[in-house]
């Protein structure tokens, strides 16, 4: 283990998916290798709850543009674990470098608000500096091609329009029901006890937690 341990160059926790980002350099990492390196990590970070460890090579000698030519689908993967809705945005969205910025290019300026505020750029940065020791101004910009993203905007809009309209269906469909085991008015489900916690800190195999937010969509079953 002390031998593999040499070959780790700089260990990143991404708090936002729950995982530890290993950078590790010299040739192709035999099974056991990695097997090794993942527990010795784990067993350091038990306190995060078994987090997921992703064992990457050093890009040392890589220069930017063949970083993210070489692993952009790493990049965007890591980005969607971090903020699972934003799937559909990272499927579009394209990148441009200009010197030692950075330029990713959303569809609207929903998907750049959204991901600004959860620290897009910071763990782009980060990720960028760790793997390739490469200093990097990220910012995020709408693409002047889709413009704000109207032409994909109508039928986010009509789906929102039936999920809303659904919503109130439910909602008038249970309003006459009584709750007697809460003073809050069960919309749908059954009444529940505990205090909401963040979902960002719920973890695999957690059991039953209790979150809150906002109803952003909903499935029907037929």
């Amino acid at each position: 283990m002390q031998d593999i341990s040499k070959r780790v160059k700089k260990v990143m926790v991404n708090e936002r998916a729950n995982e530890v980002i290993v950078i590790v350099g010299g040739e192709e990492w035999q099974g056991q290798d990695t097997k090794e390196v993942t527990e010795g990590i784990r067993e350091k970070f038990k306190k995060n709850g078994d987090p997921r460890v992703l064992i990457v090579r050093s890009e040392e000698d890589s220069s930017l543009e063949k970083l993210l030519k070489t692993h952009w689908t790493f990049f965007c993967d890591l980005w969607r674990r971090s903020f699972p809705a934003a799937g559909p945005w990272l499927e579009s969205c394209t990148y441009s470098i200009r010197g030692k910025r950075l330029l990713v290019e959303f569809c609207s300026e929903l998907a750049l608000h959204a991901l600004s505020d959860r620290g897009f750029e910071v763990l782009t940065q980060r990720l960028v500096k760790a793997m390739a020791g490469i200093d990097v101004n990220v910012s995020l910009t709408v693409s002047e091609e889709k413009g704000s993203g109207d032409e994909i905007m109508p039928p986010i809009a009509e789906a929102r329009d039936e999920e809303l309209e659904e919503i109130k269906r439910i909602v008038k469909r249970n309003s006459g029901r009584k709750n007697k085991t809460s003073k809050n008015r069960v919309i749908i489900g059954k009444s529940f006890r505990g205090s909401p916690k963040p979902i960002k800190d719920v973890i695999q195999d957690a059991g039953t937690v209790v979150v809150e937010g906002d109803v952003c969509g909903i499935e029907k079953r037929t």
